[in-house]
């Protein structure tokens, strides 16, 4: 159980040339062979999926060169999923900027219920790995097998992928699945960066069999090794992309692969640097209550500043206790509740130095009762005033610190406020984050907007949004964040 994982790469790194081989001509003699064999690792590295190591980040794995559009389907407003095909089979994944993996349900899982949809064995281009490991999720459990096989997304061409194989499960939320595969979008390692020593996976205990012939991978990383595991951002060349979610309740979201929006019209996005090295974390001040413009009081456990992960796999916004108790005792203190629910304050905060608000419904739901067999641990904090159901605060409690301060995580609910582009760059310390007011199309707002929204100006409904604790998908960087005291971003 304490074996690492075993990363099987299709091409190996071309040998090194000694410099201290004697005579100059037996340089030039080796000089054509090394040309060629770079030539050849080239051709080659459109179907890895591979990057030389001098080869720069935005060099394309696909004829693809201008931004491209994908639809994601809406379901109940907590999973958002496009679709991609593996193995010549198209199925539905989670487009997760909060984990690293390519994880794909298989269709032989009977308790991957109606989530799997993959089968290796209807692939003529799948590739068994040789190790399995456990992945503890909030949600439960999933016991995944090593894999390779070929992965394209609309026009960009097939690329060879590790991915992990889930055969066996023990997570309810599976029988609400409307996904197929978790594709992590984190950032990819910083090579100046040592390699991720901190794993959360449980042991594999639960799903070990004698007969599987394939070695644990017990303790493996929770990022995965990203040095050998590109993300599928990286495989398809990608530098930049942005997400969007539509406003409106069962509305459809965007994912745009290559997006220039942010480099073209600088006016109409903020920047904000990513202060994590691992993952799309930021630095968030200043939590408090607005209403037209005008501060109600602040929200106590970031007056000296918070680590935020800016997450497109969470369904919902997650902040540190103090935060939840310290917002529905503000709330209280101002009179509201859910009857008069078009006139409850904005979730106002900085991020970077810049100013963004959130409306109510990002905060406040009409939570419906979790089936028999259970769903993701949603906190009842608050029990607000409504005239025929439950109204809750509809947030996740985290308890994880991060070297910025206690841990937030904006989930769907900012991304329904704002086009959001992330961009790679060459390192971490070029990574950052560009926003702007989503418009009601879901495509970056004129300059204009920018003033209007930073002084509460943000969309409000005239409704709640429904929400069924059975359906939410608790991601294993929630987990985390609501199991341990320390996340390293």
């Amino acid at each position: 159980a304490g074996s690492s994982i075993s990363h099987v790469l299709p091409v190996s790194a071309p040998n090194r040339v000694s410099n201290s081989a004697p005579g100059t001509w037996k340089a030039m003699q080796l000089a054509p062979l090394l040309a060629a064999a770079v030539a050849v690792l080239t051709a080659r590295r459109s179907v890895l999926g591979l990057r030389l190591l001098d080869e720069p980040p935005d060099a394309k794995r696909s004829a693809q060169e201008e931004a491209w559009r994908q639809t994601l389907h809406n379901f109940k407003d907590v999973q958002y999923s496009g679709d991609l095909t593996i193995g010549g089979q198209t199925i539905r994944g989670i487009l997760d900027t909060g984990s690293f993996e390519l994880v794909v349900f298989d269709r032989s899982c009977e308790s991957c219920l109606k989530a799997g949809a993959y089968s290796p064995a209807a692939s003529r281009s799948f590739r068994a790995g040789d190790t399995w490991q456990t992945l503890t999720y909030g949600s439960g459990l999933l016991q995944v097998e090593q894999g390779f096989d070929l992965v394209a997304i609309g026009p960009y061409s097939e690329v060879e992928m590790v991915f992990w194989d889930a055969t066996a499960a023990r997570m309810p939320v599976l029988q609400y699945a409307h996904f197929n595969a978790i594709v992590g979008i984190g950032p990819p390692r910083d090579p100046d960066v040592d390699a991720l020593a901190r794993r959360s996976l449980d042991s594999g205990a639960e799903f070990q069999t004698a007969d599987s012939g394939k070695a644990v991978a017990g303790h493996a990383g929770w990022a995965a090794d990203a040095d050998a595991e590109p993300t599928l951002i990286q495989a398809f060349g990608v530098t930049q992309f942005s997400i969007c979610l539509g406003r409106e309740p069962g509305s459809e979201g965007y994912f745009v692969w290559d997006d220039s929006s942010s480099t073209e019209h600088p006016d109409q996005f903020s920047r904000i640097e990513v202060v994590g090295v691992r993952t799309w974390t930021v630095r968030m001040t200043g939590v408090q209550l607005s209403l037209g413009g005008e501060g109600l009081g602040s929200i106590s456990s970031c007056e000296e500043g918070c680590g935020a992960l800016v997450d497109s796999g969470t369904s919902l916004l997650m902040m540190p206790l103090a935060a939840a108790r310290g917002l529905a005792l503000l709330l209280e203190s101002t009179g509201a509740n859910c009857n008069n629910f078009a006139s409850l304050p904005d979730l106002a905060f900085t991020l970077d130095g810049k100013e963004f608000s959130l409306p109510p419904d990002a905060y406040v739901a009409k939570v419906e009762a979790a089936s028999a067999s259970g769903g993701a641990p949603v906190p009842a904090l608050h029990r607000l005033g409504f005239g025929s159901g439950d109204c809750e605060l509809a947030v996740m409690v985290s308890t994880a610190a991060t070297s910025w301060g206690p841990m937030w995580i904006l989930g769907m609910p900012f991304f329904r406020e704002y086009y959001t582009s992330f961009r790679l760059g060459r390192s971490s310390s070029e990574r950052a984050i560009f926003t702007s007011p989503a418009a009601s199309d879901c495509r970056p707002s004129a300059p204009a907007a920018l003033g209007r929204r930073s002084k509460g100006g943000a969309y409000r409904r005239g409704e709640l949004r429904s929400l069924n604790r059975s359906d939410i998908f608790v991601s294993r960087t929630m987990q985390r964040a609501m199991s341990e005291a320390w996340f390293d971003a």
